[in-house]
């Protein structure tokens, strides 16, 4: 959680960071103060952004993680998303529920994305938007099958990562291609 790193952690993880190959994962999730808040995150995107200046600034690795398709997000306040994150690069990508979370219990029969295909169109779209020196450690959430909450499909990684790989030769188009 990016606002669980007083500065006494930030010290360790740089010396850590001396003597290996480091990165520190940090969930922003969304920046979008109404859906943290339904999400009950208990930290907001001025926490997330202090957190990867002060990583940053000790020379820390930050991969962020954003959720695709929250309850009430449009399409729009998810690209708002990637284009904050990506100011901060690197970043991972992360779609999926499991069981036991704050939105299987507020969000009961939600599904994020009607189809597979509208999940790898948008992703595909936001691949182009994405600065190439941006790792991208993930495009598809990894739940197992038994937590998986929606969507049904989310569970068929080797599907969707060669559909995201289809599309984007179809289009004949790439990362950070529209930049």
């Amino acid at each position: 959680r990016p606002d669980c790193l007083p500065p006494d952690v930030i010290d360790l993880l740089y010396e850590l960071n001396q003597q290996t190959f480091l990165w520190v994962e940090l969930g922003v999730q969304t920046i979008h103060p109404e859906t943290s808040a339904a999400m009950n995150l208990c930290y907001c995107v001025s926490d997330y952004d202090d957190a990867v200046c002060r990583l940053q600034a000790r020379g820390i690795r930050v991969v962020s993680h954003l959720i695709l398709g929250l309850p009430g997000e449009t399409e729009d306040m998810m690209f708002q998303s990637l284009e904050h994150v990506c100011q901060t690069k690197p970043f991972g990508l992360k779609l999926h529920l499991v069981r036991g979370s704050q939105m299987e219990k507020t969000h009961p029969n939600y599904v994020s994305f009607e189809s597979i295909d509208d999940y790898i169109d948008l992703v595909v779209r936001m691949i182009e938007q994405i600065p190439p020196e941006i790792v991208l450690h993930r495009i598809s959430g990894d739940a197992v099958r038994s937590t998986l909450i929606a969507p049904e499909w989310s569970y068929k990684k080797r599907t969707i990562l060669n559909g995201i790989h289809k599309k984007l030769v179809e289009k004949n188009t790439w990362q950070g291609k529209v930049l």
